[in-house]
């Protein structure tokens, strides 16, 4: 009850729920932006977190530290074939091999901890000895089914984390991942909003992609002989 606060602009973040949300501010043409990890013909201006990037990104570490047999994991939901496809897409490029799935090894896992233990053993079973996780909740799986076979990460198996890990630094091992400069992104799309507000009849859509960096820690090294 009361009066309900005056909202001049908004910055919506994700999807699903976000998308719904974002198409009503739409309709009452509110100034917004949206940063996802998708791109869609809708016209709502966006900052598009390209993730498919962050895996390339990832693959050429991990092949500069001599790693041959690299796996990938991914949760199942919609922006697995895009990653599934640019993880194949990068092995082939840079390994200069046919990215098969005997080659360039993919297990798509439902979401928890547990999901990611049963996808490392998977891949721990195709001798990879570097994994690329696309999530926090399986990289914790990897690091919990390392445990499980008494592997050692990373000297027995090299870990990379694609996404924001929270704690990253203060997990055994400090975890290696490519992730982004949120304070940057919350800064342009914050100042994208402020221009769109000042200026409401002006017709540009905002669309541009950015790529995460990618933050060195332990638990990526060259392959060390078993």
């Amino acid at each position: 009850h009361g009066s309900k606060p005056h909202v001049q602009g908004a910055i919506v973040l994700g999807g699903g729920a976000a998308g719904e949300l974002a198409a009503k501010l739409a309709e009452r043409d509110l100034p917004q932006i949206r940063v996802s990890n998708a791109r869609h013909s809708d016209g709502i201006s966006r900052i598009v977190l390209d993730a498919t990037d962050g895996i390339a990104t990832a693959v050429q570490h991990l092949v500069h530290l001599g790693h041959r047999r690299i796996g990938l994991v991914v949760l199942r939901d919609s922006a697995a074939a895009v990653r599934i496809a640019g993880f194949r897409k990068s092995i082939a490029q840079v390994l200069h091999i046919p990215a098969t799935r005997d080659q360039a090894p993919v297990v798509e896992a439902a979401g928890g901890t547990m999901a990611g233990v049963a996808a490392a053993e998977e891949l721990l079973g195709q001798q990879c000895s570097a994994v690329i996780a696309c999530a926090p909740s399986l990289s914790f799986g990897i690091l919990e089914a390392a445990g499980r076979a008494r592997l050692d990460v990373p000297r027995d198996l090299s870990l990379l984390t694609v996404g924001d890990m929270p704690d990253a630094d203060v997990i055994a091992p400090p975890l290696s991942q490519v992730s982004y400069d949120w304070e940057a992104i919350a800064v342009s799309a914050l100042n994208e909003v402020r221009a769109m507000m000042a200026d409401p009849g002006a017709e540009v859509a905002i669309d541009y992609s950015v790529t995460p960096d990618l933050v060195l820690r332990a638990s990526a090294v060259p392959p060390q002989r078993r």
